[in-house]
């Protein structure tokens, strides 16, 4: 009793110093829902979700341009055999250009540094060969939990590059973890967060989780990115020049406490707006009124919309708050995991702590924040949402899906080619096997019954033994199968270019968070081959991803295959490529660029871990004590972060 009433002192003491900088506030609502297009359903200030906001369509089309020049540039450098005359002229009409995507999936730090490298092979600034340029030529980037982070820390260094972030050591200082057990220093991270509760606020361990990463992200920013909105993209020299493909966020959500029943959801957070294209959650907010809690669309008071929610470490919490997944062991009062850290700690006494934190500890663990789908509209009758005063939002590779791929899969923002790099812990040894793709099926599938998606293998593991997890894959070579129709518009799900995570130069399936700065550039090194590791067997590889980059634009056009890119389509596509069965795809099938905009919008199978067998040229590991976190591909070894993270904190109690 003394030691608990010790701690409630200090968070008491800790909350008179708390900083306003995290603390929302209350301005006067909009008229109606922000970014709509003329005509576009809404309900109240929510928007509908049939396409992009307004703001997102003005800003592509600037984007779109100076993509298109670095694509040119990047595909003259190719020397493609099909296309002896290059492609100065080649994307002269709104049909022909190839609108690129990336994601980079989640996996803690592994996909951090791993994911850093994969991007850094791409820019321009960090070299002129193998696939440099591609990051240039990509209207759009998305990003799950340790690729959000990654993401985060070059968009708030105004796009700098990953050798800058290298070279001027301000960042992913990974020597040790980036919190102590020091009283003081916990003391201010309660005190950070406790602003938001003394405003009216739930605030969870997500919030704490925030703050600790910012310290990652952020740390060259003053006070670790405390006063810093994940809006304030807009205001970044490199967002307002298009120098940056738009960035997303991916998280996943919902009404209850059960992470179960999140399979329907994926939540995306852009410089603009938090919203989903599930017909469970069927709306956009704009990030600027995030926190204001609606029914039927419109706040209770017009005149206390809630502004300064968005705040850039909590954004990225919400799309990398693993901690999540231990759910379980909390509620059933395990606390074993805590045993790595030397900690003679009593379950009661981190539930205290928790309780501390968040009165509800089934909730503690999640993002909470006032729910703008409430009693909506737009969505389908019986979702849960439709009847809750919470959004809870976490990782979605809580459910499985550590790739990003429901934001460059809108039918409305035509992606014609996604590159999608898997730095996930699907297997024994912590190698992807594919699982983000089948349950990222698995839901769109449910959500929709004329919907379409890739072909795959049966299952992971025939994935694995298929030889997928090692090397680059085409999904989706046929476009025709895979078409979305829509009231307004037509069009083919982009082809997918999957990259799995592999060791070529280091060992890279780690579950560490503590790296010396070799061991963390060591990674990055890894990382920077594994786009390009093909090259070694194949020299025509770079001519290969050319032509995948062309393909919908081929479709588009009904051009034939050229004996080179038919070539690479029999060797990379999935099952093969039969060119004379591949049906063209009509020329009336085109996106958004039927869009009109106005200025005043008018008002209305989960699957667990396999065993991977390594190849003979494979570096071995050892093998990892998996965690509760196993099923979503991250398997963070032992102690987990939510363990040290829940030790240090509890150090303060002591």
């Amino acid at each position: 009793m003394l030691i608990q009433t010790t701690f409630a002192l200090i968070l008491s003491l800790a909350v008179s110093q708390v900083s306003a900088d995290y603390t929302p506030k209350h301005t006067t609502c909009p008229a109606n829902a922000t970014f709509a297009l003329t005509n576009e359903e809404h309900s109240g200030i929510l928007r509908g979700n049939s396409h992009i906001a307004e703001a997102e369509y003005d800003w592509i089309q600037e984007r779109d341009a100076k993509a298109k020049t670095s694509l040119v540039k990047f595909l003259n450098h190719l020397n493609m055999s099909d296309y002896p005359h290059g492609f100065d002229n080649y994307f002269n009409d709104s049909t022909s250009f190839s609108k690129i995507g990336l994601g980079f999936s989640g996996g803690s730090y592994r996909a951090l540094l791993t994911g850093a490298g994969e991007f850094q092979a791409l820019d321009s600034r960090s070299g002129s060969d193998g696939l440099s340029g591609l990051l240039d030529s990509s209207s759009y980037i998305a990003s799950v939990s340790g690729g959000s982070m990654m993401l985060a820390s070059l968009i708030f260094q105004n796009w700098s590059s990953v050798d800058d972030i290298i070279s001027t050591n301000e960042l992913w200082n990974m020597t040790s973890f980036p919190i102590s057990a020091d009283v003081k220093q916990l003391e201010g991270l309660v005190a950070e967060v406790s602003s938001r509760k003394s405003a009216g606020f739930e605030i969870t361990l997500t919030d704490v989780f925030s703050r600790v990463i910012s310290r990652v992200m952020f740390t060259n920013i003053d006070e670790y990115g405390l006063n810093l909105q994940w809006s304030d993209i807009q205001k970044l020299d490199a967002y307002i020049n298009h120098e940056m493909p738009f960035p997303i966020l991916e998280s996943t959500g919902g009404a209850s406490t059960n992470l179960s029943e999140y399979f329907d959801n994926e939540f995306e957070i852009t410089p603009y707006e938090l919203g989903s294209w599930s017909p469970k959650a069927a709306g956009f907010l704009d990030l600027e009124y995030l926190g204001t809690g609606l029914d039927t669309g419109n706040p209770a008071n017009s005149s206390a919309c809630v502004t300064n929610f968005d705040n850039a470490g909590l954004m990225v919490a919400y799309s990398a708050d693993f901690i999540s997944g231990f759910s379980s062991a909390l509620e059933s009062g395990d606390m074993s995991q805590l045993s790595g850290l030397g900690l003679n700690v009593s379950s009661s006494l981190i539930s205290f702590f928790l309780k501390s934190i968040n009165p509800d500890t089934s909730e503690v663990l999640l993002g909470v924040l006032p729910n703008p789908y409430d009693d909506d509209s737009m969505s389908e009758d019986d979702a849960p949402l439709n009847d809750s005063d919470v959004l809870r939002l976490t990782d979605s590779g809580t459910i499985g899906e550590t790739l990003p791929l429901d934001a460059l899969l809108a039918p409305s923002r035509e992606v014609d080619i996604i590159f999608a790099f898997d730095n996930s812990a699907n297997t024994e040894d912590n190698w992807p096997n594919g699982t983000s793709l089948y349950t990222t099926r698995s839901r769109i599938l449910k959500n929709s019954e004329n919907a379409t998606f890739y072909d795959l293998p049966e299952s992971p593991e025939e994935f694995i033994k298929g030889g997928y997890g090692k090397t680059t894959t085409f999904f989706g070579c046929n476009g025709s199968s895979l078409l979305t129709e829509t009231d307004d518009f037509s069009v083919m799900k982009p082809l997918l270019v999957y990259v799995p995570n592999r060791n070529v130069t280091t060992m890279s399936n780690t579950t560490s968070f503590v790296f010396t700065d070799d061991e963390r550039d060591d990674m990055i090194d890894n990382g920077y081959e594994i786009p390009t590791a093909l090259l070694d067997e194949d020299p025509e590889f770079l001519q290969c991803i050319g032509c995948a980059i062309l393909r919908r634009s081929q479709e588009r056009s009904q051009a034939e295959i050229g004996d080179q890119c038919l070539k690479c389509f029999q060797q990379y596509c999935y099952d093969g490529f039969d060119n004379a069965g591949v049906e063209s795809k009509p020329k009336e099938v085109f996106g958004t660029s039927a869009f009109t905009y106005s200025e005043s919008p008018s008002t209305s199978t989960e699957s667990g871990s396999v065993s991977a067998t390594k190849s003979a040229g494979d570096a071995t590991s050892t093998s990892k004590s998996h965690s509760a976190n196993d099923a979503m591909g991250y398997n963070y070894g032992k102690p987990s972060f939510l363990s040290w993270l829940i030790g240090c904190l509890v150090l303060v109690i002591l």
